[in-house]
Protein backbone atom coordinates (compact mmCIF):
# COMPACT_ATOMS: atom_id res chain seq x y z
CA UNK A 1 0.00 0.00 0.00
CA UNK A 2 1.70 3.00 -1.23
CA UNK A 3 2.13 5.55 1.64
CA UNK A 4 0.38 9.04 1.32
CA UNK A 5 1.60 10.79 4.03
CA UNK A 6 4.73 12.14 6.08
CA UNK A 7 4.36 9.70 8.98
CA UNK A 8 6.44 12.28 11.33
CA UNK A 9 4.77 15.06 10.63
CA UNK A 10 2.96 15.56 13.82
CA UNK A 11 6.62 14.74 15.94
CA UNK A 12 5.86 18.13 18.06
CA UNK A 13 2.25 17.16 19.21
CA UNK A 14 3.76 13.50 20.22
CA UNK A 15 6.29 15.30 22.21
CA UNK A 16 4.02 17.18 23.91
CA UNK A 17 1.52 14.13 24.86
CA UNK A 18 5.32 12.37 26.27
CA UNK A 19 5.91 15.25 28.57
CA UNK A 20 2.96 14.62 30.48
CA UNK A 21 3.18 11.39 33.18
CA UNK A 22 2.01 8.10 31.56
CA UNK A 23 -0.88 7.13 33.29
CA UNK A 24 -1.44 3.27 32.78
CA UNK A 25 -4.76 1.03 32.54
CA UNK A 26 -7.56 3.69 31.72
CA UNK A 27 -9.69 4.94 28.89
CA UNK A 28 -7.24 6.38 25.90
CA UNK A 29 -8.81 8.27 23.14
CA UNK A 30 -6.96 7.89 19.78
CA UNK A 31 -7.66 9.78 16.78
CA UNK A 32 -7.81 12.58 14.56
CA UNK A 33 -9.15 16.40 15.53
CA UNK A 34 -12.34 15.18 17.30
CA UNK A 35 -10.07 14.05 20.31
CA UNK A 36 -7.06 16.76 19.28
CA UNK A 37 -10.46 19.87 20.12
CA UNK A 38 -11.88 17.92 23.32
CA UNK A 39 -8.64 18.54 24.62
CA UNK A 40 -6.34 16.36 26.79
CA UNK A 41 -7.48 17.92 29.95
CA UNK A 42 -11.12 18.54 29.46
CA UNK A 43 -11.21 15.02 28.43
CA UNK A 44 -10.33 13.68 31.21
CA UNK A 45 -12.88 15.75 33.32
CA UNK A 46 -15.55 14.98 30.67
CA UNK A 47 -15.51 11.01 30.80
CA UNK A 48 -14.07 10.95 34.92
CA UNK A 49 -15.37 7.87 35.98
CA UNK A 50 -15.29 5.03 32.73
CA UNK A 51 -12.30 3.81 33.97
CA UNK A 52 -9.08 4.61 36.67
CA UNK A 53 -8.29 7.46 34.16
CA UNK A 54 -8.41 9.05 30.57
CA UNK A 55 -5.86 10.10 28.61
CA UNK A 56 -6.65 11.76 25.18
CA UNK A 57 -4.03 11.40 22.07
CA UNK A 58 -5.56 13.17 19.45
CA UNK A 59 -3.53 13.87 15.97
CA UNK A 60 -5.37 16.74 14.19
CA UNK A 61 -5.15 15.43 10.70
CA UNK A 62 -3.76 12.34 11.64
CA UNK A 63 -4.17 8.83 9.41
CA UNK A 64 -4.06 5.90 10.55
CA UNK A 65 -0.64 5.05 8.84
CA UNK A 66 0.41 7.97 11.25
CA UNK A 67 -1.89 6.63 14.64
CA UNK A 68 0.15 3.26 13.86
CA UNK A 69 3.22 5.28 13.63
CA UNK A 70 2.88 6.27 16.85
CA UNK A 71 1.65 3.32 18.37
CA UNK A 72 4.96 2.32 20.59
CA UNK A 73 4.92 5.98 21.97
CA UNK A 74 1.23 6.85 22.78
CA UNK A 75 -0.39 3.81 23.18
CA UNK A 76 1.96 0.56 24.37
CA UNK A 77 3.08 2.77 27.42
CA UNK A 78 -0.23 3.55 28.50
CA UNK A 79 -1.49 -0.45 28.59
CA UNK A 80 -4.88 0.99 27.94
CA UNK A 81 -8.02 -1.14 29.54
CA UNK A 82 -10.28 0.77 27.03
CA UNK A 83 -9.52 2.29 23.69
CA UNK A 84 -11.76 4.55 21.67
CA UNK A 85 -10.83 4.93 18.18
CA UNK A 86 -11.48 7.76 15.56
CA UNK A 87 -10.24 7.01 12.24
CA UNK A 88 -11.22 7.29 9.03
CA UNK A 89 -12.14 10.77 7.19
CA UNK A 90 -8.58 11.89 7.06
CA UNK A 91 -7.44 8.98 5.42
CA UNK A 92 -10.05 9.30 2.88
CA UNK A 93 -9.28 13.12 2.43
CA UNK A 94 -5.83 11.81 1.57
CA UNK A 95 -6.71 9.82 -1.25
CA UNK A 96 -6.67 6.19 0.61
CA UNK A 97 -9.65 3.84 -0.55
CA UNK A 98 -12.26 2.55 2.02
CA UNK A 99 -10.41 -0.87 2.09
CA UNK A 100 -7.36 0.93 2.79
CA UNK A 101 -8.38 2.68 5.24
CA UNK A 102 -10.45 0.13 7.01
CA UNK A 103 -7.39 -2.30 6.81
CA UNK A 104 -5.28 -0.37 8.23
CA UNK A 105 -7.86 0.61 11.18
CA UNK A 106 -8.43 -3.20 11.42
CA UNK A 107 -4.58 -3.52 11.91
CA UNK A 108 -4.65 -1.20 14.68
CA UNK A 109 -7.14 -2.53 16.40
CA UNK A 110 -5.34 -6.08 15.94
CA UNK A 111 -2.13 -4.75 17.16
CA UNK A 112 -3.62 -3.42 20.54
CA UNK A 113 -5.58 -7.02 21.05
CA UNK A 114 -2.54 -8.25 20.80
CA UNK A 115 -0.79 -6.62 23.21
CA UNK A 116 -3.04 -6.18 25.57
CA UNK A 117 -5.77 -9.53 25.19
CA UNK A 118 -8.36 -7.93 27.60
CA UNK A 119 -9.09 -4.45 26.12
CA UNK A 120 -12.00 -3.40 25.09
CA UNK A 121 -11.72 -1.09 21.52
CA UNK A 122 -15.12 0.95 20.42
CA UNK A 123 -14.73 2.22 17.13
CA UNK A 124 -16.40 5.29 16.01
CA UNK A 125 -17.02 5.58 12.60
CA UNK A 126 -16.98 8.24 10.14
CA UNK A 127 -19.77 10.42 11.78
CA UNK A 128 -21.97 12.98 9.72
CA UNK A 129 -21.56 16.55 10.20
CA UNK A 130 -23.08 19.43 8.23
CA UNK A 131 -20.15 20.30 5.53
CA UNK A 132 -20.20 16.52 5.13
CA UNK A 133 -21.88 17.08 1.39
CA UNK A 134 -19.57 19.65 0.40
CA UNK A 135 -16.60 17.74 0.56
CA UNK A 136 -16.01 15.52 -2.51
CA UNK A 137 -15.07 12.49 -0.45
CA UNK A 138 -18.20 12.12 1.50
CA UNK A 139 -19.69 9.73 -0.62
CA UNK A 140 -16.92 6.99 0.65
CA UNK A 141 -17.72 7.43 4.21
CA UNK A 142 -20.42 4.97 4.10
CA UNK A 143 -18.36 1.85 2.24
CA UNK A 144 -16.00 2.46 5.22
CA UNK A 145 -18.41 2.58 7.92
CA UNK A 146 -19.54 -0.85 6.22
CA UNK A 147 -16.43 -2.51 6.63
CA UNK A 148 -15.89 -1.09 10.15
CA UNK A 149 -18.71 -1.85 11.50
CA UNK A 150 -18.58 -5.41 9.87
CA UNK A 151 -15.03 -6.31 11.48
CA UNK A 152 -16.59 -4.68 14.86
CA UNK A 153 -19.99 -7.25 14.46
CA UNK A 154 -17.22 -10.57 14.41
CA UNK A 155 -14.72 -9.48 16.43
CA UNK A 156 -15.23 -10.19 20.36
CA UNK A 157 -14.37 -7.06 22.81
CA UNK A 158 -14.95 -4.54 19.36
CA UNK A 159 -17.82 -2.39 19.62
CA UNK A 160 -18.75 0.10 16.99
CA UNK A 161 -20.42 3.35 18.31
CA UNK A 162 -22.59 5.55 15.71
CA UNK A 163 -22.38 9.35 17.90
CA UNK A 164 -24.72 9.93 15.01
CA UNK A 165 -27.37 9.15 17.57
CA UNK A 166 -26.09 12.02 20.04
CA UNK A 167 -25.53 14.68 17.33
CA UNK A 168 -28.85 14.63 15.40
CA UNK A 169 -31.81 15.77 17.02
CA UNK A 170 -33.04 12.76 16.88
CA UNK A 171 -31.43 8.96 15.38
CA UNK A 172 -34.77 9.54 12.87
CA UNK A 173 -32.86 11.69 10.86
CA UNK A 174 -29.22 10.04 10.70
CA UNK A 175 -27.96 10.52 7.22
CA UNK A 176 -30.52 13.21 6.31
CA UNK A 177 -27.61 15.48 6.69
CA UNK A 178 -30.24 17.95 8.00
CA UNK A 179 -31.49 18.45 12.03
CA UNK A 180 -28.23 18.23 13.93
CA UNK A 181 -28.31 19.54 17.46
CA UNK A 182 -26.45 23.38 17.94
CA UNK A 183 -22.97 21.72 18.95
CA UNK A 184 -21.07 21.96 15.56
CA UNK A 185 -19.21 25.50 14.49
CA UNK A 186 -18.83 27.71 11.96
CA UNK A 187 -16.94 24.84 9.62
CA UNK A 188 -19.74 22.40 10.21
CA UNK A 189 -17.25 19.67 11.12
CA UNK A 190 -15.70 20.27 14.22
CA UNK A 191 -18.04 20.36 17.49
CA UNK A 192 -17.38 23.87 19.27
CA UNK A 193 -16.77 24.21 22.95
CA UNK A 194 -20.24 24.24 24.48
CA UNK A 195 -20.70 21.29 22.21
CA UNK A 196 -17.93 18.74 23.79
CA UNK A 197 -19.74 19.95 26.90
CA UNK A 198 -22.94 18.99 26.24
CA UNK A 199 -22.17 15.60 24.31
CA UNK A 200 -19.73 14.89 26.93
CA UNK A 201 -22.64 13.13 29.35
CA UNK A 202 -24.11 11.48 26.72
CA UNK A 203 -20.73 10.01 25.36
CA UNK A 204 -19.65 8.94 28.92
CA UNK A 205 -23.11 7.25 29.90
CA UNK A 206 -22.94 5.15 26.84
CA UNK A 207 -19.11 4.37 26.93
CA UNK A 208 -19.79 3.20 30.41
CA UNK A 209 -22.89 1.08 29.23
CA UNK A 210 -20.98 -0.54 26.77
CA UNK A 211 -17.88 -1.42 29.15
CA UNK A 212 -20.61 -3.36 30.95
CA UNK A 213 -21.58 -5.79 29.04
CA UNK A 214 -19.78 -9.05 28.58
CA UNK A 215 -18.29 -8.54 24.82
CA UNK A 216 -19.84 -10.92 22.76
Amino acid sequence: MELRVQLNRFEDTVREYESRPVETGGLLLYGSSFFTNWGYERAARHLEGVCDNTVCHGIGGGTVDELLYYYGRLVYPYKPAAIVLRTGANDLFHDYTPAEAADLTVRLCEWARTDFPRVRIIVLPIFDFPSAPSRPKHKLFAPYNMLLKAYADRTPGVDYLDIGQYLYTDPAYIGTFDHFRDVFGPDGLHLTDAGYEAFAPWFRDTLKQILSEVPA
